[in-house]
């Protein structure tokens, strides 16, 4: 006998990777050789996918590398309960007096899990902290005012999209990271630029909006 099952759609970026081969700016990303999940290419993550069914998610993310597969996958959700509680102790303690904004649920090919906490700070700034499980600390990303970039990222920048108009830019800084990345506006469309502080590309990617759609129960 079948069974009828509802569907519910939400709204997501698919990041598809792009490189800069000319001027020496930027390097293109070797091919993945693994996938985050063990459901084979092309597959969602279990977990991710019934946090996001859940609800309330406000967006689900992919990042694939040039040849299609998966690199990144994300959910942007409301519980907090689902993010480890060493990393809400390591946002408190890297923010003290901020406020919880929103969580993230996300799976690198790279880092395996990894749980970020979007807080509110107490001087008014927007952060970010992306933990392990453990409360390992992998990056923190903060909004600056793009005014604010050094002149080499402002350069680059212009260099690569002209008049273009930049939506949000961020620092981010870690153990192993200290890179700037910065949302441009193209045309009707969006890129996300990932680049160091000196200045030089270290990947590009072009964000196309898509409908995800899971089954409920």
């Amino acid at each position: 006998m079948a069974i009828s099952r509802l569907v519910v759609a939400f709204s997501w970026m698919f990041a598809l990777a792009a490189c800069d081969k000319e001027g020496g700016t930027a390097k293109c990303p070797e091919p993945a050789t693994t996938t985050p999940t063990a459901g084979g290419a092309g597959a969602l993550d279990g977990e991710l996918v019934k946090l996001a069914a859940a609800g309330p998610a406000q967006k689900m993310k992919l990042r694939t590398d040039a040849a299609g597969t998966l690199v990144k996958q994300s959910v942007y959700h409301a519980d907090a309960s689902a993010i480890p509680k060493a990393v809400h102790d390591l946002a408190a303690q890297k923010f003290p007096g901020g406020k919880l904004a929103r969580v993230e649920s996300e799976l690198y090919a790279e880092h395996g899990r990894v749980y970020e906490i979007e807080m509110q700070t107490s001087d008014g700034k927007t952060c970010e902290v992306a933990a392990s499980e453990d409360g390992t600390e992998l990056y923190t990303e903060c909004e600056v005012d793009p005014k604010s970039l050094p002149a080499p990222v402002n350069d680059a920048i212009a260099k690569l999209y002209p008049g273009a108009k930049i939506l949000e830019a961020e620092t981010k800084k870690g153990p192993k990271v200290d890179e700037i990345t910065i949302e441009v506006q193209v045309g009707e469309g969006e890129h996300y630029v990932r680049i160091a502080p000196d200045g030089n590309v270290i990947q590009r990617l072009v964000r196309v909006p898509a409908v995800v759609e899971i089954p409920l129960p």
